[in-house]
């Protein structure tokens, strides 16, 4: 099973690394108890919590309705930032962050303004007023609350939590408040970072919004590599450890091992592994089959029931459901239920606007051999050809990053909720199978562009189907989730 992380632990670990890595310098203020709680999708109780444990630590100051503000100093000396070893040995999931940030975030912001009024959002007034005034060290951090403004009004639940992580893997902060010999950082004034980023989202049209945000970030990237080269040259001893990757999880809270285990069990009913009218396992089979005690697999099956997916009969066992519309009905009445719904939706989402730029990495590196191994599987039962080709991506995705992005993603997207989620299943399996080998007949004809728009349309199929069938059961919430555009490179 996968290894659960909670929500407290989450966020403490990211403050707590910010602060000790100089992140948060000595005297700044944190976010605010709302922003804490708005930038890191977290509770009032879980960010009391996590404030109260730093205080306890000795790293922050605490004051009845202020910020909480960091009293760690990071220094060496009182000239050379200690934390630039660290940074150092960071080097290689550094570099690889920005990267990947390079790559998607044009993709998510573009998307975002597409959807949004940017002009209305909390911080634009006060960005734009500060776009007009000399730059400062605040630059940075005005530009950056303006941007979870605008990824948040997307209406994903990923998209700002993703953000967020990559943001503090990529030590933004640290390079951010990282001066040049002038005192004035680098990063904040490539080209006026906050002028191109009020310039980027006032674009009328989403490609425009792409590129400049391509060429931001594009400028950013060379700056933080050359940056990092100058590190190096000062501490030559000091190598990248490549134990140090980023980590990301977008079930972050809702990962409880009984959960993991009725989605799986969701999975093979869905897909047919177990068939509607058939038993599952008893109950001792499956607590041999997870490594969980019988109690946890209770828990498993109790949601399953709860889901419609199953019926538990005493003396029996529990029988296989196929979930119907009246079940889906019943379902969007319970509110963790709903969540979870809209969480798969932002999952479907996000993979619909990440897949193209990942196929397209990975073109050249897929073998003919590969290719015919891929054909092959396809022509094996109940075979998802979307599956087997997402797999192969996955297995030449270079940018760690990336591809733990795509593989959390991917957890979300329980194949059995496709198969039960609407009416008319067999035509719209169909129309996602003769999509995805489109896709792939791209792959055989050497035709990249096509490859990756053929998958990207995939999702966007997916996902526009099991939304109009949740609107229409109950989940109005689901029409904020729109479909995007097909990827184009």
């Amino acid at each position: 099973m996968q290894d659960k992380r909670t929500l407290f632990d989450y966020l403490y670990q990211n403050l707590r690394k910010q602060i000790l890595t100089g992140q948060f310098a000595y005297g700044s203020a944190l976010p605010s108890m709302s922003q804490i709680c708005e930038i890191y999708h977290v509770g009032i109780r879980t960010a009391k919590d996590v404030l109260h444990a730093l205080k306890e630590e000795g790293l922050i100051r605490t004051q009845e309705r202020k910020p909480a503000v960091v009293i760690y100093q990071c220094t060496q000396n009182g000239t050379v930032p200690s934390s630039i070893p660290y940074i150092l040995r960071c080097r290689t999931a550094i570099e690889d962050a920005y990267r990947t940030l390079e790559i998607i975030m044009p993709i998510l912001l573009s998307f975002s303004v597409s959807v949004s009024d940017v002009r209305s959002m909390e911080h634009y007034a006060y960005a734009l007023a500060y776009s007009k005034k000399p730059h400062s060290k605040n630059d940075w951090r005005t530009a950056n609350f303006l941007l979870h403004d605008v990824l948040h009004a997307s209406g994903n639940l990923l998209f700002t939590e993703l953000y967020s992580s990559l943001q503090v893997d990529a030590h933004a902060p640290f390079f951010a408040a990282y001066g040049s010999p002038s005192g004035i950082s680098d990063l904040q004034n490539i080209q006026g970072y906050m002028t191109a980023v009020i310039n980027a989202l006032n674009k009328s049209a989403p490609q425009d919004t792409k590129r400049c945000f391509q060429d931001i970030y594009r400028e950013i990237t060379a700056y933080i590599l050359c940056r990092l080269e100058e590190f190096s040259v000062r501490f030559p001893n000091v190598k990248a450890d490549p134990k140090i990757s980023f980590v990301w999880h977008a079930e972050r809270g809702r990962d409880h091992y009984y959960t993991q285990i009725a989605r799986d069990l969701i999975n093979k009913i869905g897909t047919g592994e177990y068939p509607s009218g058939s038993y599952l396992p008893a109950e001792a089979m499956l607590a041999k089959q997870y490594g969980v005690s019988v109690s946890t697999v209770r828990k498993a099956l109790s949601m399953l029931n709860q889901l419609g997916f199953g019926q538990t009969i005493n003396a029996k066992g529990t029988l296989v459901l196929m979930q119907d519309d009246q079940a889906t009905f019943h379902c969007l009445k319970d509110k963790t239920f709903r969540h979870d719904t809209l969480l798969y939706l932002s999952g479907l989402q996000l993979m619909a606007l990440l897949i193209g730029p990942a196929a397209l990495r990975v073109f050249d590196r897929i073998t003919p051999r590969e290719i015919s191994t891929l054909k092959d599987r396809f022509a094996q039962p109940q075979s998802i050809p979307l599956k087997h080709i997402f797999t192969c991506i996955m297995n030449h995705l270079d940018l760690q990053p990336y591809r733990t992005i795509l593989s959390e993603i991917n957890k979300l997207l329980l194949w059995g909720y496709y198969f039960s989620f609407y009416s008319g299943k067999s035509d719209s399996t169909n129309q996602l199978n003769l999509n995805s080998l489109k896709a792939f007949h791209c792959l055989q004809a050497g035709d990249a562009d096509g490859f990756a728009s053929g998958l990207s349309s995939c999702y966007c199929h997916i996902l526009t189907v099991v939304r109009s069938f949740l609107i229409k059961y109950g989940l109005p919430e689901a029409a904020s989730l729109r479909t995007p555009p097909v990827f184009t490179p």
